[in-house]
């Protein structure tokens, strides 16, 4: 039996289990700066990308020139294999990096040989593709289905459980009363009537390792810059999200994903 190398369908695609070691002399080194642009949406694709270290952020732009990110892929990852796929062989998406990182250029010939001839590349290609395609369905979901508040929150948990780092979260004795985590909505007052009596769970406190702008935010959760912000004050001043220098905590981890499934939670206007 393979091994799956996505552990979760997530918007980071992080710690990706496939071995590059056999296919490295195919490949031609790379390393870009962060904010620096790889691809552009709708150019003729003359390689695709393996990320070795560092993250890359995959997007695509608005007619009004606004970007929509789909997702940050990490190391292990591949990008642009559908591009590489298609029969005009164009870029599906802007790449620009998100840090500085180190990536493996694989020409668009050799990209085809292995996709022919070698089954584990072929199964990886495919593996990557479905992933990309089953984020891209939830995304279309939650961008039909749920409210920019819900999404903003969503985003913040799986940054969480992707990048966070344990951290012992704010005692409820510390939150005034009128902003208790367990007392008062996250996302909606129609939770306030199940959140009475239960303590937040000061150890799954998390800090988020990755730091990121509120327009970051906004691009992700296909809302406005001011949005994010309106949300994030909301959730610091309830005790459940706080920032020090460049990093976002999170004080329980467990209460936080508990809100966020209640069928009420999503759908706040």
């Amino acid at each position: 039996m393979s091994v799956q190398p996505f552990s979760r369908v997530s918007t980071w695609v992080e710690s990706v289990t496939f071995d590059w070691a056999p296919y490295r002399k195919y490949g031609v080194p790379l390393q870009v700066r962060k904010d620096q642009h790889i691809l552009h949406e709708g150019t003729e694709l003359e390689s695709i990308y393996v990320v070795e270290t560092g993250r890359v952020r995959l997007s695509q732009l608005s007619p009004t020139g606004e970007e929509k990110t789909v997702l940050v892929v990490g190391s292990n990852s591949i990008f642009d294999e559908f591009g590489a796929l298609q029969a005009d062989r164009c870029s599906v998406t802007n790449a620009i990096a998100s840090s500085d990182a180190r990536l493996m250029r694989i020409t668009m010939d050799v990209f085809h040989h292995l996709f022919r001839t070698e089954p584990s590349f072929t199964q990886f290609v495919c593996q990557s593709m479905s992933h990309k395609y089953q984020l891209l369905l939830s995304q279309l979901t939650s961008l039909s289905y749920t409210s920019a508040q819900y999404r903003i929150a969503n985003y913040l948990l799986e940054l969480a459980e992707t990048y966070g780092a344990p951290h012992a979260g704010r005692s409820q004795d510390d939150v005034a009363p009128g902003n208790r985590f367990h007392e008062t909505v996250i996302l909606d007052t129609s939770l306030q009537d199940e959140a009475s009596g239960n303590k937040s769970n000061a150890a799954d406190g998390v800090r988020i390792s990755l730091s990121f702008t509120h327009q970051e935010m906004a691009n992700l959760a296909g809302t406005t810059r001011v949005t994010v912000a309106q949300v994030f004050r909301r959730l610091e001043t309830l005790g459940v999200l706080r920032k020090e220098g460049a990093y976002f905590y999170i004080s329980s981890v467990s209460e936080f994903r508990r809100l966020l499934e209640d069928p009420k939670a999503s759908h706040t206007s």
